[in-house]
């Protein structure tokens, strides 16, 4: 499940490929087409979206919440049982989100503000992952604004780079998903966001001595350090994202989100017109006080089950639990293959 969740998030750059290769085959055009067209292209996967949605299944916690049960315990036999409706595992899972939904049910009368009020760690880590999963990076500054920084200002040359990077991120970002079998959550945020900062530092020291030398090497250097940067941006990326299960923790993380994105669309552009490479200081800073945040309050999440991440956050050391999670999880699956290959 954390291959396919890690595939799903990096999967956005499939479609940024088609939209990088649509605009460097037609931003030379000369007539209005050379907007119209990656316009309409970007209509097609929506459409398709329109079309195949109805033939998706329905969540089965949203219909536990809605009291259609036997529904939601057909779709979990279905999918995850094979048709077998006396599966432990099946019945384990309903029973869990039955518990879950009706926790939340419980709770939903509180005030999301509350996710910040409450005491213990569970609000002093709502309070602190939201910022943490905002845009970390100049990622929604344009290319050519950066490129341009180095002098790189040809259309052609920041389209061919647009449409590597797109590629080189698909390729890191999918590597990232299948690498989750194998690392720990915690240990691949961190890996991400020190190398995010190390190399930023770098980037940021390639484009200083690029303004004040006017070095060639070292616009290539600021170059090769974006690409190396997106291996550890998009590596982030590839756990799940969600730092808790509870709906209001999400729509506080996606505020903070939203709310970057907009800062690095309008503000960033005009910052680095006014103090150049300067304004990347910021951003090494930011990263270093990220990573310094998930080194002391993120918790291991690798091995519990959506429906008892919940437990998790809420426990009074959720860093020793979230081990002690993690080594009962490889115990349960060591027995699961073992059983396995008796049954055989």
């Amino acid at each position: 499940m954390s291959v396919i969740n890690g595939l799903f998030n990096e999967s956005w750059y499939a479609g940024a490929i088609i939209a990088a290769g649509t605009t460097l085959g037609t931003y030379s055009r000369p007539d209005n087409w050379a907007w119209r067209i990656p316009s309409l292209v970007q209509i097609v996967p929506s459409l398709l979206q329109l079309t195949f949605i109805w033939f998706i299944p329905e969540s089965p916690r949203w219909l536990v919440s809605r009291d259609r049960h036997e529904e939601a315990f057909e779709i979990l036999v279905k999918y995850h049982a094979e048709g077998d409706r006396e599966s432990a595992l099946v019945r384990a899972e309903f029973a869990e989100i039955q518990q879950t939904v009706k926790f939340e049910m419980e709770n939903s009368k509180r005030r999301w503000m509350s996710s910040f009020s409450r005491q213990g760690t569970e609000s002093e880590r709502s309070s602190l992952s939201a910022p943490v999963h905002s845009p970390s990076s100049l990622e929604m500054v344009s290319y050519p604004k950066v490129l341009t920084t180095v002098n790189i200002t040809d259309p052609g040359v920041q389209n061919r780079i647009n449409l590597s990077l797109t590629c080189w991120n698909l390729i890191t970002g999918c590597t990232s998903a299948f690498v989750t079998r194998v690392l720990r959550r915690r240990t691949q945020y961190l890996t991400a966001f020190i190398g995010m900062t190390i190399v930023f530092a770098c980037w940021t020291g390639a484009s200083a001595d690029y303004a004040q030398t006017g070095n060639h090497y070292a616009a290539g250097a600021v170059v090769g350090m974006i690409f190396v940067y997106y291996m550890f941006y998009v590596d982030h990326n590839a756990p799940s994202t969600s730092s808790s299960p509870k709906f209001s923790r999400v729509g506080i993380t996606q505020v903070f989100s939203r709310g970057a994105s907009a800062f690095n669309q309008f503000v960033n552009p005009n910052a680095i017109d006014a103090i150049d490479w300067k304004y990347y200081i910021v951003y090494v800073v930011w990263l270093a006080i990220e990573s310094i945040i998930i080194y002391f309050l993120y918790p291991e999440t690798k091995g519990p089950a959506l429906e008892e991440l919940s437990r998790l956050f809420e426990d009074q050391d959720p860093m020793v639990k979230g081990r002690i999670d993690l080594e009962q999880s490889g115990e349960k699956t060591d027995v699961a293959q073992i059983e396995g290959q008796a049954t055989r």
